[in-house]
């Protein structure tokens, strides 16, 4: 018995997404900027979402991630966490400027990691791949975290 492991599905879309993920991890490290860190700037400045505990959920992290990734984030003046104006006990997350800066930035970057990972297929196939990922990942064992 035997298993080609380059040609089966699993390593094939281990390679795509670990090209896709060292692309754009690169080009925030430029930012002093990890890709999970951009995830909680993208959560709160774009999404809206100022709660720890929802921005873990959105990304689908677990909130001792989020912890971390909130300090690192408030050291190097990205965010602030400001009293929850519904309940005083939770510190809301808010973007300063600068994380406003780099969360642009970010999405800059991460369009041209999208051009450069998708660049060889015509739109009807990135479309597919998505339709079938989306089957893929909606099935019932499939995880809800990163």
């Amino acid at each position: 018995m035997t298993f080609d492991l380059k040609s089966s599905l699993g390593y094939q879309l281990s390679l795509a997404a670990r090209r896709a993920e060292r692309g754009f991890e690169g080009a925030l490290a430029g930012h002093e900027l990890t890709r999970l860190g951009w995830c909680v700037l993208l959560a709160a400045g774009q999404e809206g979402l100022s709660r720890p505990s929802d921005i873990a959920d959105w990304i689908g992290v677990d909130r001792a991630a989020i912890s971390r990734l909130l300090t690192v984030l408030e050291d190097q003046g990205r965010i602030t966490r400001e009293a929850d104006e519904e309940d005083a006990r939770v510190r809301g997350v808010v973007l300063t400027r600068s994380g406003r800066d780099v969360l642009k930035a970010g999405i800059v970057a991460a369009e041209e990691n999208v051009a450069r990972v998708y660049g060889g297929l015509a739109a009807e196939d990135r479309a597919q791949l998505h339709r079938i990922l989306g089957i893929i990942n909606a099935t019932g064992d499939a995880p809800d975290r990163i």
